[in-house]
């Protein structure tokens, strides 16, 4: 009994400092002894008759909210823009097939999507907050936090041009596309040469010509 009563004094004390600490402005000239826990404990009762803490939650709950609409519009995207990668790789597909690259046979481009650790990583706790309705709202908070101290730092202006943040933010980065000779009878018959994608993504689409034509180039 004695111990479990140390225990639960310590604890005490130890939150009353933490409240001193933080909070010098109300609590300046309070102790942090057991003798100084009524002056805490009618502070709290004063705030819970203001709401303060249900106010607090209501917050925590609608900022959780508006940043996991703008993280589930980040995924989206993210997806919509290696679709369009796609897609103008498979209009691409089209002008080749009806230009012979060596006599029976055509280029054909594919794509294929590089795997780095911190992007992997960092999909798996977006899908998870986006995807986790079961844990209690501190935990996905929490989650949430991580998700966005990783966007943070990827998009700080002293950070965003490394490789690793765009790796991150630019699906094109990690999408390099693979021209091969394509015979018909045959399919692929070997690759030509692997070029990166960053010319497929929306704002740089107007350099897609010369990637071709180096395509061609070096084939």
């Amino acid at each position: 009994a004695n111990s479990k009563y140390q225990t639960a004094q310590n604890r005490a004390t130890g939150i009353m400092s933490s409240f001193r600490t933080g909070w010098e402005v109300i609590a300046a000239e309070w102790g942090a002894d057991m003798r100084s826990l009524p002056q805490y404990l009618e502070h709290l009762l004063q705030l819970e008759q203001e709401g303060l803490p249900a106010l607090v939650e209501q917050f925590q709950a609608r900022l959780t909210k508006c940043a996991l609409q703008s993280l589930a519009g980040i995924r989206s995207s993210m997806d919509s823009e290696r679709e369009e990668i796609n897609d103008r790789i498979e209009t691409i597909n089209r002008v080749l097939k009806r230009t012979e690259f060596r006599q029976g046979s055509h280029l054909k481009l594919r794509t294929k999507r590089d795997s780095y650790p911190h992007v992997d990583e960092f999909n798996r706790q977006l899908t998870r907050v986006l995807g986790n309705h079961s844990e209690d709202d501190e935990a996905r908070f929490q989650q949430l936090k991580s998700v966005i101290e990783i966007l943070d730092k990827a998009s700080n202006p002293a950070t965003a041009n490394t490789l690793e943040s765009q790796r991150l933010l630019d699906p094109a980065s990690s999408s390099p596309f693979l021209p091969k000779n394509w015979t018909p009878k045959m399919g692929m018959c070997g690759m030509c040469c692997t070029l990166p994608v960053v010319s497929l993504a929306g704002r740089k689409s107007r350099s897609l010509e010369l990637s071709w034509q180096q395509v061609w180039l070096m084939c």
